[in-house]
Order: structure tokens, then C-alpha cells, then sequence
């Protein structure tokens, strides 16, 4: 079992961001240097936490954008702008997320993010 300051606490400093994690099994490992194998293995888990930080931050900056874009064509569509999807058409073509060509908005729906999948020669 893991001592107080080992064990750390959610929201303190040395808490459990990964960076503070790291920190602390630094400290541990120079204290008892005998328990490589939970060293291991800690740093491992470390490091997918941080991957999944950074896939969480991307997400999050993708969603962003994507609010900023659809806000955009929302103010354009009420200032009479003549093509107010020009921000969506912006956002989606790169991604290759724009409506195949048949696709109507309620198949989009239904579908989701993902589509219906293609059929062969589509």
C-alpha cells in the first residue's frame, strides 16, 4: 500500500496530472531503486496518460474550431451573406467529412459522423 504522499490526491499540487505522477515516481524510485519492475510498468501507464491528454486536448481544440466555423456561417446566413457555408465547406472538405454525393441531410443524421458505408464503384 502506497503512502500518503505517494498516493497523492486529485486537484492537489503532486496531484495526479501526469506531470506531478512523474514527479512523484521519480522521487520513489530514487527512495527504494530496488523496484524497477513497478517503475516499468508506472512509466508505461505515464505515458499513454499523456497521450491520452494530448488526444484529449486535440479533440477538444477540433471541436473548438468546429463551433468557431458553424457560429460563423450562423452570422453570415443572418447578415444575408450569399454563401453562409462557405466556413462549414471550409472546415469539412480537408477532412474529408463533406456529404457524399447523394446524401441527404436526414441520411446524415441518422448516419452520424462516421456515414454509411460506401458501396463498391461510389
Amino acid at each position: 500500500m502506497l503512502d500518503a504522499p505517494a498516493r497523492g490526491t486529485r486537484g492537489a499540487p503532486g496531484g495526479s496530472c501526469p506531470a506531478a505522477l512523474a514527479a512523484r515516481l521519480a522521487t520513489a524510485e530514487a527512495a527504494s531503486p530496488g523496484s524497477g519492475d513497478v517503475a516499468v510498468v508506472a512509466w508505461e501507464i505515464l505515458g499513454e496518460l499523456a497521450a491520452a491528454a494530448r488526444a484529449l486536448r486535440s479533440a477538444q481544440d477540433d471541436r473548438d474550431t468546429a463551433v468557431v466555423m458553424m457560429r460563423a456561417s450562423v452570422a453570415d446566413a443572418r447578415d444575408g451573406i450569399t454563401d453562409p457555408l462557405r466556413h462549414v465547406r471550409r472546415y469539412l472538405t480537408p477532412r474529408g467529412r463533406m456529404p457524399r454525393g447523394t446524401e441527404t441531410s436526414l441520411v446524415v443524421l441518422a448516419w452520424g459522423p462516421a456515414g454509411p458505408r460506401c458501396r463498391a464503384g461510389r
